[in-house]
């Protein structure tokens, strides 16, 4: 995975992100490159991920059809991953809206 590359060669290592999903509709470009017409459904999820050092290291957007979308989710009950400070996932957080709105 791109997080072992950047673990292994750059010592960089993920203490976390933080997503955002959004429903939305399809702009000009991004219809353009699905190929589809503009202003249908689409999902939008935007992520930040950080360091145990507060670095954000990862920004990424993904937009998926609305008309072709599968969501799962999966959960961890409490106790069976490691905690993490809720300054970590705040700065993750704030990492994410600053992404949002640039």
């Amino acid at each position: 995975s791109i997080y072992g590359i950047l673990k292994k060669y750059f010592s960089v290592e993920s203490a976390g992100s933080v997503q955002e999903i959004e429903i939305s509709f399809l702009g000009a470009q991004w219809a353009d490159v699905m190929g589809i017409a503009a202003d249908l459904p689409a999902l939008e999820v935007r992520r930040c991920a950080i360091t145990a050092d507060n670095i954000p290291f990862e920004f990424a957007q993904d937009v998926y059809r609305g008309d072709r979308l599968i969501f799962t989710a999966q959960s961890i009950q409490p106790g069976q991953a490691a905690a993490s400070s809720g300054q970590i996932w705040q700065h993750a957080l704030d990492n994410l809206q600053y992404f949002h709105n640039h």
